[in-house]
């Protein structure tokens, strides 16, 4: 009797992509509960909250910068003013709008900048680092414009007296010494707008710095008003050092002198006075000109020092009175006694980094005091004064084991050290005072240099060894915080993170994100949702616009606010050499091809044209595409698929023949292109210019000059376009709504299927797909397995939703076998699930 293998038909749906793209050491874990909501690869895509995946936004060119140090930070100065700072050489530029309105001299040189800390507090802007004295930076109101005058609808324009830089948008308000001008919607006195300077002495008035920028919800201007009135420009940025009241106090190197038997000090002060002048006496030299602006206790009194006169002499003003005598026969034990000059100096050090908590200004981590956490005295953040220890007082605290590096400010202040994480108390809902203040510690993790983030009520922290990522979320039932390691099931996406933002996006995808730049220039996109146990990690790079090329752009750092995220990312500007004729061959083993003027040991980009054939070699060369070329002996060179290939000199194409009337076109480095762009959701492309106004038959972006670009115009994706050395794009026909830009590659790859039968997961069981099903939302095309579905693209592009399915029909490997879906168009791909019919 013969016995018949039994098959099962089975249906299954994967509408669940919440674990993102899981690292392959999970690839066997198939009765893990992720494994049934990953991916193999998610490259330049994003989870969204309801299950499915989508292709990530796009970023707008926004400027060029000098320096790959330079530094992003951004400033939420009001509801609607969100500015973008960037830092260079001893100097901030000040974006508003991805436009520059200021620029201010900082003295913060380039090799530091990258370790400023940022503290905004309401409408200060306070910067911390290692080597210099705290600094604010504040914006504050230009002199009164004069309105001279309006040009009315449908014009919409106010005229005045000083002139502005065109192009700028500014934040401005009114005053009057009669009537303002009649608007529509009315403006007022001591309101904000935002004005576009559209001439010398003219601008035009919008509600939000983002009308102004699209030039849409202007105000109609119907009279000029009556009397003086002014346009007041708020945009005169100062940086200046902090003008603290007082510092904190420490001993530093003193007590073992004076706690010695025998040392006494004496004061000179009335017994009973406050804010008294007083000598302070020395038995023996313990003062120094650095005790000036410290403090000192003993003799029931304290007193803040204001003068050094010698080394046993030093004045001050007392702000609790002594209890004993004056002169000699008031004599007190130094042993008993507080001798500490200020905690930051010059010479000590200053704060490293900062947090606003309760109302209080923390500050924390000096070159002399690493674990030194100093909070402001209540109210007054520039007022550290902790000479007594009232409820409003400043709170001084070295209960920190190691480095202090970060402070977040939640329902409790966490400090971030180099060798663990600690906290205030969470279980005494009271606000902080030198009395109650004291810090737990919640775990024995250090922290790298990447400062913390919180976003969906946890905190989210690269770990010292910088190869975790983590979260510190509280526990109610524990009373303290729960470390996770969120990055696990994809630890490979973060490697070695250099910085870090959150995002959250309200519009496109409805997701709480963080990005984490990763030194090797890939950004890891973490989405969080905890209340749904969404935990998704996907990786985005960045192209860098030559077709087949394997370099790709870097990420080198991000900074957000609210819905809008920035990124400096570096790109290779390569240009093309001299075509070379190809002359001749020689085959295996060799397999070199013969050109003129082609050096040994060099090794390059290259690309082949022809009039006729190209080389015959294995694998086969395309044109269009970038391979890697290395001279192997003089006039003669070897063909590669990747850089690494030509430096070692290993898998060289096998070369047939020499093809005819050929070339090879070396492509040579000619540095980076280092731009600041922009996050943005209607941009299907990176690095994206876009022209709106009268048809044209041709744009120029010269940052775009010598790169491949996917242009879409009025709707219809067009061919791709090599930018001319004058950034000029030829667009075939006329078009109004134009964008270019580099291509963006979004692919995801399924994990072989996995199945809960009664004899448990059958992972290695040999599977056939027959039917395959791919439901797709507001998606005009997309790739499947290499193929255009549900149809080749058709201009103009029309998004639409349905269910592609295909009698697939693949072999019975089904360990091996992966579903491959990808979008190389310049438009928009949501996948909300991917469903199976199968034979088992």
């Amino acid at each position: 009797m013969v016995e018949r293998a039994l098959v099962a038909n089975i249906n299954v749906i994967q509408s669940t992509f919440s674990f993102g793209e899981l690292s392959p050491l999970l690839y066997a874990q198939a009765n893990f509960d992720g494994y049934q909501k990953g991916v193999k690869s998610a490259q330049n895509c994003l989870t969204i909250p309801q299950g499915g995946f989508r292709k990530r936004w796009g970023t707008n060119y926004v400027i060029d910068i000098a320096d790959e140090r330079a530094e992003l930070s951004t400033f939420g100065y009001d509801i609607g003013t969100q500015y973008l700072f960037v830092w260079t050489n001893n100097s901030l530029n000040i974006l508003l709008e991805n436009i520059s309105v200021a620029t201010v001299v900082t003295t913060y040189p380039i090799e530091i900048v990258q370790q400023l800390y940022f503290v905004p507090i309401q409408t200060r802007y306070i910067i911390f680092q290692a080597t210099k004295r705290p600094r604010q930076l504040i914006r504050t109101p230009a002199a009164a414009n004069i309105i001279t005058g309006v040009t009315a609808t449908p014009v919409d324009e106010i005229n005045v007296t000083t002139a502005l830089t065109v192009g700028n948008i500014l934040p401005i308000t009114f005053t009057t010494a009669g009537t303002l001008p009649t608007t529509s919607p009315q403006i007022y006195v001591n309101t904000t707008y935002f004005a576009l300077v559209t001439g010398a002495n003219s601008i035009r008035v919008y509600p939000t710095s983002a009308d102004a920028a699209a030039d849409t919800n202007r105000f109609f201007i119907t009279a000029a008003g009556a009397g003086v009135s002014n346009v007041i420009v708020q945009n005169v940025w100062t940086l200046s050092d902090i003008p603290f009241s007082n510092l904190p106090a420490y001993d530093f190197d003193a007590f073992a002198t004076y706690s010695a038997a025998g040392f006494t000090f004496q004061v000179s002060a009335v017994v009973g006075t406050i804010n008294a002048p007083t000598t302070i006496t020395s038995s023996a030299a313990v003062f120094t000109a650095a005790h000036v602006g410290g403090l000192f206790t003993g003799g029931g009194g304290v007193a803040r020092i204001i003068g050094f006169t010698n080394n046993t002499n030093v004045t001050a003003t007392t702000y609790l009175p002594f209890t004993v005598a004056t002169g000699a026969a008031g004599r007190f034990a130094g042993a008993d006694s507080f001798l500490g000059e200020p905690a930051w100096s010059d010479a000590r050090g200053w704060p490293s980094c900062g947090a606003y908590h309760q109302e209080r200004l923390a500050a924390a981590a000096t070159r002399s005091i690493p674990n030194g956490l100093w909070l402001s005295t209540l109210f007054q953040v520039y007022d550290f004064d902790d000479s007594e220890d009232l409820d409003t007082n400043s709170i001084s605290d070295y209960s920190a084991k190691t480095q202090i590096i970060a402070l977040s400010s939640t329902k409790s202040l966490i400090v971030h050290c180099d060798q663990g994480i600690y906290s205030t108390s969470l279980t005494a809902n009271v606000p902080l005072t030198p009395r109650t203040f004291n810090m737990d510690e919640q775990n024995p993790d250090g922290i790298n240099l990447v400062q913390p983030v919180f976003i969906d009520n946890q905190i989210i922290y690269v770990d010292k060894a910088a190869s975790n990522v983590k979260n510190m979320a509280w526990d109610i039932v524990q009373s303290s915080y729960v470390n996770t390691n969120i990055s696990i099931q994809s630890s490979h996406i973060p490697s070695d993170p250099i910085d870090m933002a959150t995002f959250s996006e309200p519009f496109y995808t409805d997701g709480l994100y963080v990005f984490i730049v990763n030194r090797d220039g890939t950004l890891a996109i973490y989405q969080t949702l905890l209340e749904q146990n969404i935990n998704a990690w996907t990786p985005a790079i960045s192209s860098n616009g030559f077709v087949g090329a394997k370099n790709i752009g870097s990420f080198k750092r991000v900074a957000t606010i609210g819905n809008r995220a920035w990124f400096i990312i570096f790109r290779p500007k390569l240009t093309a050499g001299t075509p070379r004729a190809i002359t001749g061959y020689r085959g295996a083993p060799v397999n070199t091809l013969s050109s003129t003027a082609i050096p040994a040991f060099v090794a390059a980009l290259a690309q082949f044209t022809t009039i006729d054939t190209l080389p015959d070699t294995v694998p086969p060369l395309l044109l269009n595409i970038f391979y890697y070329i290395k001279g192997v002996a003089p006039s003669q060179f070897a063909v590669y698929s990747n850089l690494s290939d030509a430096l070692n000199d290993v898998n060289r194409f096998t070369i047939n023949s020499a093809g005819l009337l050929s070339n090879v076109v070396p492509w040579f480095n000619l540095g980076a292109l280092k731009s600041i762009e922009e996050l943005d959701y209607a941009s299907k492309t990176d690095f994206s210019f876009s022209y709106s106004g009268a048809p044209v038959d041709s744009v120029t972006f010269l940052p775009l000059a010598g790169f491949v670009v996917q242009i879409v115009a009025d709707g219809n994706v067009l061919p791709e376009a090599v930018a001319a050395p004058d950034g000029t794009i030829l667009l075939g026909a006329f078009y109004s709504n134009i964008t270019v830009g580099l291509q963006i590659t979004a692919q995801v790859t399924t994990l072989p299927l996995s199945m809960g039968l009664p004899t448990g997961p059958n992972l290695y069981n040999r599977k056939h797909i027959r039917t395959l099903y791919v439901q797709f939302y507001q998606t005009a095309s997309f790739m499947l397995q290499g193929y255009p579905v549900p149809a080749p693209l058709v201009n103009p592009v029309v998004p639409t939703d349905g269910i592609y399915s295909n009698t697939i029909m693949e072999g019975w490997d089904g360990s091996q076998f992966n579903i491959t879906i990808s979008q190389t168009q310049p438009i928009d791909m949501t996948i909300l699930g991917i469903g199976y019919n199968v034979e088992v």
